[in-house]
């Protein structure tokens, strides 16, 4: 069992229990446990404990975090410690209690006493054995190229001709029309909305707000369109809607049971999820990401209609995240390498159906989700006129 909040390193593998014991003072009432900032899982009863299996990440040192949240959503507390995990390579020390490591000292063995028995005799002479002889070096051909081919002629010296190389593939190039070149990217801001965010210098912005169903206050949805000789490529969506109920994203995921499905993401100290659909195939891909801040949910996507590699609209996608920044959030600090997601738990509940769901604009999804939240808009079109 490791305790969290030690200044010293603790040694784990195979399955492990973290706990944390939060002030009675803070107000918490449910604690995510992260890993190098990746969520875990979390935990809704004190003491708080999650059960976890070290197995599931690759063997090294890493930051152990729980983060404390009220009734509203919002963080009152947070503690750390250093782990260091060995399943695969040479264990590490063992550790007495968590934090400390005991390193076991060896005992030095007993040396050895020389004995000499006296002889009369001059001792035999050892037969050594002839130097062996070196095998002959076999010879190695150098590397030839193909044969050449010859074209017979009448009356003249044959014509050599020699095989051209073959030229290597194309690289992908990600700066298509200078989407991915930082020094043609713009920033977005919105005193009105309360936000700001990077995008495509090439990009036509447009606030499609209006266009919204059902219409509540505080949502919105800008528009970054991108083409290329006048036909649509990439479309940039940016939406907000506030919750009806508000709560982490465990609580939001909670009436929104496709999300058990996506990846769990962070972004600019934001939990939540993200996921790709579509087919290069249909010339039609989708990156989507949704983050829940406890009180509104902000959906972003990419869509892609090139039928071209969709790294470059993931990468569109990526990159403007990368400046998103809602009102108050401090700038985003370096990146960590990230580990691989743990497997969702398996829901204990219920799914609530949505109350009085609105007919689906054209273009819009009609998934069941958190009552009077719309996803973010998988169908829409990337360059609508």
């Amino acid at each position: 069992m490791i305790g969290l909040g030690s200044s010293k390193t603790a040694s784990i593998k195979g399955a492990v229990v973290f706990r944390t014991a939060t002030p009675p003072t803070a107000g918490v009432k449910s604690v995510t446990f992260q890993l190098n900032d990746k969520a875990l899982g979390s935990s809704n009863t004190s003491p708080f404990r999650l059960d976890w299996d070290s197995t599931s990440v690759e063997d090294g040192n890493y930051v152990i975090k729980a983060i404390g949240m009220d009734e509203g959503g919002q963080q009152v507390w947070s503690g750390e410690s250093q782990v260091a995990i060995a399943n695969k390579s040479m264990p590490f020390p063992i550790a007495s209690k968590p934090g400390t490591v005991v390193v076991p000292t060896p005992k030095p063995l007993p040396p050895t006493p020389a004995t000499f028995k006296p002889t009369a005799t001059a001792p035999k002479p050892v037969p050594t054995k002839p130097a062996a002889i070196a095998p002959k070096p076999v010879p190695v051909r150098p590397a030839t190229l193909p044969p050449a081919t010859t074209k017979p002629t009448t009356g003249k010296p044959p014509t050599i001709v020699v095989p051209k190389p073959t030229a290597p593939a194309p690289a992908i190039n990600f700066n298509h029309i200078d989407y991915g070149k930082p020094d043609e990217w713009k920033t977005y801001k919105s005193d009105r909305y309360g936000f700001s965010i990077d995008y495509p210098g090439t990009a036509v912005v447009r606030d499609e707000s209006a266009s919204m169903r059902p219409k509540r206050s505080g949502s919105f949805w800008i528009i970054f369109a991108m083409k290329n000789a006048g036909k649509p490529e990439y479309a940039l969506n940016v939406r907000h809607q506030k919750m009806t109920e508000p709560g982490a994203p465990d609580k939001f995921a909670k009436y929104n049971p496709y999300l058990l499905n996506w990846e769990r993401t962070t972004v600019n100290g934001m939990s939540g999820f993200k996921t790709t659909s579509g087919s290069v195939g249909a010339k039609r891909v989708i990156h989507r990401t949704l983050l829940v801040d406890g009180i509104s949910v902000w959906m972003f996507n990419c869509t892609d209609v090139t039928g071209k590699n969709p790294d470059i609209s993931k990468n569109i996608l990526e990159r403007a995240l990368k400046g998103f920044r809602p009102a108050g959030i401090a700038p985003m600090l370096p990146e960590i390498p990230t580990l691989p997601n743990p497997a969702p738990p398996a829901p204990n509940y219920a799914p609530r159906p949505p109350l009085s769901p609105a007919a689906p604009e054209p273009g819009m999804s009609d998934n069941n989700s958190e009552p009077g939240i719309q996803e973010e808009a998988p169908e829409e079109q990337p360059a609508p006129e």
